[in-house]
C-alpha cells in the first residue's frame, strides 16, 4: 500500500473551499495545510481514515 503524505501549506492558490478530493485518500497518513488560502470545513470523513495521524 502507499502512504501519502500531503503538504499544502503556504501556498499561493486562490481562497477556494477545501477540495473534495481529501475524503477520496483513504491511504492518506498527513494533511498539512497551514497558511494557506483553503477555507470551509474539512470532510468529517478525513477523520476516520485508518493511517491519518495528523490533520
Amino acid at each position: 500500500m502507499i502512504y501519502l503524505y500531503r503538504d499544502l501549506s503556504n501556498n499561493s492558490f486562490d481562497p477556494s473551499d477545501a477540495p473534495s478530493w481529501f475524503s477520496t485518500l483513504p491511504s492518506l497518513t498527513t494533511l498539512i495545510v497551514e497558511h494557506g488560502s483553503l477555507r470551509g470545513l474539512v470532510p468529517d470523513k478525513l477523520f476516520s481514515f485508518p493511517f491519518i495521524q495528523q490533520v
